[in-house]
């Protein structure tokens, strides 16, 4: 419902339409149904599609994110393993290497 839409958060949708037509969506998002939405709790606008993928803005791109389904915690994919700890005790970054 764009009432719910402030200025700025037109404005952001501005610049996701802008991003949409001058890049392209991500290639792993797909384009079925594709809406904007809004997270009230946190201000956050992006596009979502009809398998529940979201994609906002990054720079001037667009990058797929996910959202906890828990906690609500918005998160961009190369940021979900940070901090995240294996049994050893050693973060995975580090396990990575």
């Amino acid at each position: 419902d764009l009432a719910k839409f402030d200025y700025k958060e037109i404005a952001i949708v501005e610049k996701l339409f802008t991003a949409w037509f001058r890049q392209g969506l991500p290639e792993a998002f797909s384009d079925d149904g594709v809406k904007i939405s809004l997270n009230t709790q946190s201000g956050l606008v992006f596009l979502l599609n009809a398998k529940l993928q979201a994609v906002k803005l990054d720079g001037d791109g667009l990058v797929i994110f996910f959202i906890c389904p828990y906690c609500g915690n918005e998160v961009f994919p190369d940021k979900l393993l940070d901090g995240a700890k294996p049994k050893t005790g050693e973060t995975i970054k580090e396990n990575r290497r």
